[in-house]
């Protein structure tokens, strides 16, 4: 028994710890027809273990059946609501509900090819009918911040014509700075639009597309479907045919509302999870050197991490043989790094997740995407297999026990130590394969990558708890790696030293 609860009975761990050990090792433990029924493989459960499922009955049937109502609360259409919650994810500090601040999420398409302006408008005014997320605004009220949904109203498409710019021997980055002028616009949420566009006119036959959605009511999911969604009616369109697209079941404020709604259930299905789970998490003991951080200095940054092609497809190898995906292949070489660097074997880790994990939510338009938080509890034995097995456990019970972004309320004190973020959209497959040859103008569809510039944000307290995090763009057959971190906590030469870390994960693991 001791393998199993190291200094501990089975009967002092808690219900859903003790669940979520078994699922571990392979069991599985339901209820059916009044009875508490488990199946699993030969010694996986110790004998004292099934005498605790049998003297604890009551408690696992009630564990269960929350367990599944959390599960079964339908997600509904509420038709006519006009303001909704926020969710836990839209109430983190960094969205800047509460401030006008930059336009915080845009892109931009090329258009080269004949260009019908007042198709695009329909649809994009198609785009605002069908996505309340698109006509909504942040208002603070006395009861707390709330999103308004505003009644569909069509919008014309502003257009400035920067042909004058636009210098013929010289790249698409001479206009650049025509464009940062509309995404660095100071936007104020409870007056909008947080959705919003403009066309540049470079020539007759050369446009670009600059569409900005703030993060608040938007994620990189969002950005994805809106653009496959535009140019699917720009080409009904083109084709002669009415613009339309099956209207969607759900709004984003359906999913707020739900999530308000089952709330209190969660506490009582998941909150100990959490509270045992991360009460009392050490933090990490950074690395500290003698480059010393300007004061004033921007309190963040970000170093590109190169990686080889021969590594992406070794990524992809250990990820079919180990039967996970590629982003907790990385993840454990992050842990494994991060380790080496910091001599912390206990970490703390949010990844950044799609959020949508319900039927019904895979196309909706929203800010859905959460944060999954692990805890690495490194063994002595740091081999790389050990290392992504308890990353694919810890990610596993993480899941199970979803906390949509009520982990803080739970336990206040608690800050994540790392950031995640795994990015696998391809921009380029989201708008349609066949658009150049299908459309009777042959518009030619690019992607261009848009921000804010960092003057846009100057004087703007972000308050964003992660002191290091590893962005990850996974471009189809190629990864870009960047470790993003707080210039006020570690200085550059101790990121460089992460990122050989990092990179020497990589080559061993290939070698290997």
């Amino acid at each position: 028994m001791d393998g199993a609860w190291p200094g501990r009975s089975a009967a002092a761990v808690d219900a859903s710890e003790f669940l979520q050990s078994l699922k571990d090792r392979g069991a599985t433990v339901w209820f059916d027809n009044e009875q508490l029924r488990w199946r699993a493989p030969r010694g996986a459960i110790y004998p004292e273990e099934i005498a605790q499922l049998r003297l604890r009955r009551a408690e696992f049937v009630n564990l269960l059946s929350d367990t599944l109502c959390v599960e079964r609360v339908p997600l509904e259409r509420h038709v006519g609501a006009a303001k909704a919650p926020l969710t836990g994810m839209q109430r983190m500090p960094w969205y800047l509900i509460d401030r006008p601040h930059p336009r915080t999420m845009s892109f931009g398409l090329r258009l080269q090819g004949p260009l019908d302006l007042a198709l695009l408008e329909t649809c994009l005014n198609c785009l605002v009918r069908r996505h309340e997320t698109l006509r909504t605004r942040i208002l603070i009220t006395a009861d707390g911040p709330i999103q308004k949904i505003d009644e569909y109203r069509p919008r014309s498409l502003r257009t400035v014509n920067i042909s004058s710019d636009f210098d013929q021997s010289s790249d698409i980055k001479s206009i650049h700075p025509r464009i940062q002028e509309f995404i660095d616009q100071s936007i104020d949420p409870s007056i909008g639009p947080l959705f919003d566009t403009t066309i540049f006119r470079i020539t007759e036959l050369d446009h670009i597309l600059a569409i900005s959605v703030d993060h608040v009511i938007s994620d990189a999911s969002s950005l994805f479907i809106l653009n496959e969604e535009l140019w699917t009616l720009y080409l009904q369109g083109a084709r002669g045919h009415a613009c339309d697209l099956p209207a969607p079941t759900l709004q984003f404020s359906d999913y707020a509302l739900w999530l308000e709604s089952i709330h209190d259930l969660w506490y009582r299905t998941h909150g100990s999870y959490w509270v045992q789970r991360f009460s009392s998490s050490p933090k990490i003991c950074w690395p500290s050197d003698a480059e010393l951080v300007e004061q004033g200095a921007k309190d963040h940054a970000f170093l590109t991490v190169p990686i080889a092609s021969k590594s992406i497809v070794v990524v992809t190898e250990i990820a079919r043989r180990e039967q996970t995906i590629p982003a907790l292949v990385v993840l454990a070489m992050y842990v494994m790094s991060v380790f080496r660097w910091s001599e912390q074997r206990d970490l703390t880790i949010a990844i950044v997740d799609s959020g949508r994990h319900r039927s019904g939510l895979a196309r909706m338009v929203g800010l859905l995407a959460s944060n999954v938080h692990l805890r690495c509890q490194l063994a002595s034995d740091l081999s790389y297999h050990r290392v992504l097995n308890m990353v694919k456990s810890e990610f596993s019970s993480a899941l199970a026990h979803r906390d949509f972004d009520w982990l803080t309320s739970v336990v206040p004190e608690y800050e994540p130590d790392l950031l995640f973020n795994w990015i696998s959209l391809n921009p380029n497959e989201s708008i349609h394969p066949d658009f150049d040859v299908q459309t009777a103008s042959s518009l030619k569809v690019s992607w261009l990558d848009l921000s804010a510039s960092e003057g846009a944000f100057a004087g703007i307290d972000f308050q964003v708890p992660y002191k290091l995090g590893l962005i990850c763009n996974d471009e189809g057959g190629r990864i870009a790696l960047s470790l993003f971190y707080r210039t006020s906590f570690v200085s550059a030469v101790a990121i460089e030293q992460l990122a050989s870390d990092f990179r020497s994960v990589l080559e061993s693991a290939a070698t290997q």
